[in-house]
């Protein structure tokens, strides 16, 4: 059905609390923009969506998605937003390499089951505006390497285990507009 449809560029199905699968989707080789937050979907990220090298922005938030985060998406050259927050996801080191790391813009992985130091990998995004990890089980410190985020406006880690000092040189990110690092369980000391 789908592989007819090779002049749409968008499919918003937003908000529609729909089940099943996304995999059929994946024959729609020239989107740009595939916004399917709010639903219900389940299981594993398909890997095909690695396949859509249109892909610009790529919305799954607030579903039910598991597991890792497919290292196919690593691919994806053109994609500026990638926003999964909102579901079961445990693993996002998949994305912290290739093309993505000069592409991406935004990345939203708020509410999902992520644990342990932030993935060094993470430091490395070269044009990357707008970051949020909220309300995940990160823990230990933050890095130095924080400050080689030189195109950061916002900084949206709250609600995580962090512990240690936040990086002298978060002070020299020029165009951070917004920091949230406000901590539940964790103990942060500021040394500006």
């Amino acid at each position: 059905m789908f592989e007819h449809l090779a002049s749409l560029k968008v499919v918003d199905l937003a908000e529609n609390s729909l089940t099943g699968t996304i995999t059929p989707l994946c024959k729609i080789h020239n989107l740009i923009d595939m916004e399917l937050s709010g639903n219900d979907f389940q299981g594993l990220i398909p890997n095909c969506l690695g396949n859509l090298t249109s892909f610009i922005s790529l919305q799954l938030a607030y579903n039910q998605f598991e597991g890792s985060i497919p290292n196919s998406l690593s691919h994806l050259c053109r994609l500026q937003l990638l926003d999964l927050r909102g579901n079961k996801l445990t693993d996002f080191t998949t994305v912290l390499s290739g093309c993505l790391l000069s592409s991406l813009r935004t990345l939203c992985l708020d509410g999902n089951n992520f644990s342990g130091q932030l993935p060094k990998g993470l430091y490395e995004y070269r044009n990357l505006e707008y970051l949020s990890l909220s309300s995940n089980s990160f823990s230990g410190t933050i890095a130095e390497s924080l400050g080689n985020l030189s195109t950061l406006q916002y900084l949206l880690i709250p609600d995580n285990k962090f512990s240690g000092s936040v990086p002298l040189n978060l002070g020299q990110l020029s165009n951070l507009e917004s920091v949230d690092i406000s901590a539940l369980f964790g103990f942060l000391l500021f040394n500006f």
